[in-house]
């Protein structure tokens, strides 16, 4: 299986974008109403089916201790330190406290929306993606090999997090979770770290909210999904939709009986043709 990625992870939020809602960079990253106003706005412009948020990938990380810098800036938060160097660090990450911060915004402005009776998309970032903005590379390479027992026990714990951010975003009224590894390619960090370190997290990961999918899927990025698939743990097959735009056929395919996962396709690109079709993935292993 072969994605071609079109290379850009986010949107590019417009300065006129934020002064058409009356707001700021640093509201549209932090606080709810600005988030929900921004997801409207961008909705609007791109004559998208779907109201997407939040508009930056560092939210889970910063919930688990990352640094990160939010500025006032067309440029998203940004990771400005990592919170972890050594295994023992990994250890004693914290739970993630949802009732407070800027990931407790996004979880309301999720709330906001669906209210309003839109469908809302909430990306949600991998475990490995999280991990490395906890510890660098370098870091996670050496405790692979000196203490593996610390590096999965913080997988196991970012994605217990993880699972539990997707079941709150579902129970506020999110239709579609959009699930991306952009850290986990087999071709940038190897076969045997991508097996352990990002394909088997996600998995668990994925087990674990299938039971709250009832009326919402999970959609993975194209690239983590065709990597999944060219390793041996999910195969794909197709699904006809009626809708016209890939927005409108993700919609339709949240609810159906027995549908909850899907890939091979990007969520950057909801307002193009769906070509009467969506990739219904199943995972074969963990």
């Amino acid at each position: 299986m072969v994605f071609k990625c079109a290379g850009q992870d986010l949107e590019v939020i417009p300065e006129d974008a934020v002064a058409a809602i009356g707001s700021s960079y640093r509201e549209i990253y932090s606080r709810r109403d600005a988030m929900a106003a921004m997801a409207l706005e961008m909705k609007r412009r791109k004559q998208d089916s779907l109201c997407k948020v939040p508009f930056c990938v560092s939210l889970e990380a910063e919930a688990l201790g990352a640094h990160v810098r939010v500025e006032d800036s067309i440029i998203p938060p940004a990771l400005h330190g990592y919170a972890c160097k050594t295994g023992d660090e990994l250890k004693s990450l914290p739970d993630i406290d949802f009732s407070s911060g800027r990931i407790h915004e996004v979880l309301e402005s999720v709330s906001i929306l669906a209210g309003q009776g839109e469908c809302v998309s909430i990306r949600a970032e991998a475990p490995f993606t999280i991990l490395m903005m906890l510890m660098d590379l370098t870091g996670i390479a050496l405790c692979f090999r000196k203490c593996p027992e610390a590096l999965h026990s913080a997988l196991d714990h970012i994605g217990n997090q993880l699972a539990e951010y997707i079941r709150l975003a579902v129970g506020r009224g999110a239709r579609i979770i959009s699930y991306s590894d952009p850290s986990g390619i087999p071709d940038y960090i190897g076969d045997e770290f991508y097996r352990e370190l990002c394909a088997k997290p996600t998995c668990r990961v994925l087990r674990k909210v299938q039971p709250y999918m009832q009326h919402s899927v999970v959609h993975l990025c194209g690239r983590t999904s065709a990597a999944m698939q060219n390793e041996g743990f999910c195969r794909s097959g197709q699904l006809p939709v009626k809708a016209q735009s890939y927005g409108e056929a993700l919609a339709e395919a949240a609810g159906m009986p027995d549908i909850w996962l899907l890939g091979h396709g990007c969520l950057q690109k909801t307002a193009e043709p769906a070509n009467g079709r969506l990739h219904v993935l199943q995972l074969l292993q963990e």
